[in-house]
């Protein structure tokens, strides 16, 4: 709903992060990845987040609801 600017107060915010570094890796392996930049990001804006994580091949061949959902959103950076 944010990149879609219709989010309310309510709202959270989805991240999708598409990493070479989750090749091979669990979603609890990922999540250990990705903990510490979350807590940070969550201290310093104050909203909730609900953060999807990627492989470049995932992101690209799949079809599943997390891959689409990951490409309906807007780039916000890109290494």
């Amino acid at each position: 709903s944010q990149s879609r600017d219709n989010a309310t107060e309510d709202s959270d915010i989805d991240i999708a992060i598409i990493s070479k570094d989750f090749r091979n890796k669990d979603i609890f392996e990922r999540a250990r990845l990705t903990k510490d930049a979350e807590i940070k990001t969550i201290r310093k804006f104050m909203v909730p987040l609900d953060i999807v994580t990627l492989t470049s091949e995932e992101f690209e061949n799949e079809t599943s609801p997390v891959a689409e959902f990951a490409k309906s959103g807007k780039i916000m950076f890109a290494a």
